[in-house]
């Protein structure tokens, strides 16, 4: 799935792994959004605290990436262990005052395509 509006030329990929090894298997939640350049330093900081807090509250939380993808454009990745454990903390995620610390610097999210 890809963002039709700020990460259509961003590469993304898994690693393959012969092995038949679940361990790098994971559901993708996609998020991109716009942020003026003022925010990116508080968004990179403020990222270390939202990951403890959605590890500390919601399991099967794998990782978390942020990166630019083009002027004031960023794409937000969580990585998941299984489809219930991301929709259990979709659900939950914004009673963390940890999520409103971090929005605060998000100007619009994109429709994903």
């Amino acid at each position: 799935m890809a963002c039709s509006h700020c990460c259509a030329d961003a590469p993304l990929g898994f690693p393959e792994s012969g092995r038949g090894d679940q361990s790098l298997v994971y559901v993708l939640e996609l998020a991109c959004f716009r942020a003026q350049p003022q925010h990116a330093a508080a968004l990179l900081r403020r990222g270390a605290p939202l990951m403890r807090a959605l590890r500390n509250r919601f399991p099967g939380l794998r990782k978390l990436e942020l990166a630019p993808v083009g002027p004031n454009r960023w794409i937000h990745l969580g990585y998941w262990d299984s489809r219930e454990h991301a929709e259990a903390a979709a659900n939950e995620m914004f009673e963390l005052p940890e999520m409103w610390d971090w929005l605060a610097q998000v100007g619009e999210f994109a429709e994903a395509a």
